[in-house]
């Protein structure tokens, strides 16, 4: 099996080591999806769920660890429009992990949605946002995103000109929390500011 020592700055350090271990894991994956022609809709639902129940060596500790991951998923996207297409997507998650008496418990939603505008043949407009939410113990962890571009095909090359409008909100820092076998981590990234960005693109042929 692997021990692992980490230290106070959390770096890791793995080393295979001659040890008899046992562990179980189990799993579930359930999905849904209709088409309703009428309302030219797609809806689609979605559930996992995975539990492991293994041993870790962990600086010098041998102790089992019991994990329950959950996930619950709601995808929506109409287009009963012939020009605009709208999409939404959900997603709630809940992981536990339990070891040496203690709980581990996180909460997450994700929500993500996304207009396409086709204002004519030859230019279409789109604008997505995203909004993810992370909970452990009293913290709660906000990441959000606004983005949006329009895309122009002009001449018989047919040059596509994009012009980006990237991170609208102007959003300083992402941060995500993990749950897994042996702890919990919380990552944070430093973002770009609000950008503009123009390209072009063109066929040789």
């Amino acid at each position: 099996m692997l021990s692992r020592q980490i230290t106070d700055n959390g770096q890791q350090v793995s080393t295979a080591v001659l040890q008899d271990n046992s562990g179980n894991t189990h799993a579930l994956f359930l999905n849904f999806s209709k088409y309703i022609k009428d309302a030219a809709t797609n809806i689609g639902v979605a559930y996992n769920y995975s539990g492991s129940e293994v041993m870790n060596l962990l600086n010098n500790n041998l102790f089992t660890a019991v994990n329950h991951n959950q996930t619950a998923s709601l995808k929506i996207e109409n287009s009963s429009l012939s020009w605009l297409i709208a999409g939404y997507n959900m997603a709630y998650g809940y992981a536990k992990r339990v070891d040496r008496g203690s709980d581990n418990l996180s909460h997450t939603l994700s929500q993500a949605a996304k207009l396409s505008l086709y204002l004519s043949e030859k230019g279409s407009f789109n604008l997505s946002g995203d909004r993810n939410r992370y909970t452990i113990a009293q913290q709660q962890f906000n990441n959000q995103f606004v983005d949006a571009s329009y895309r122009h095909t002009v001449g018989k090359r047919k040059i596509d000109l994009e012009l980006k409008w990237m991170n609208i909100l102007n959003t300083k820092e992402y941060e995500q929390v993990l749950i897994n076998a042996i702890q919990t981590n919380i990552t944070r990234f430093t973002l770009r500011p609000a950008q503009v960005l123009v390209s072009a693109r063109m066929n040789l042929r």
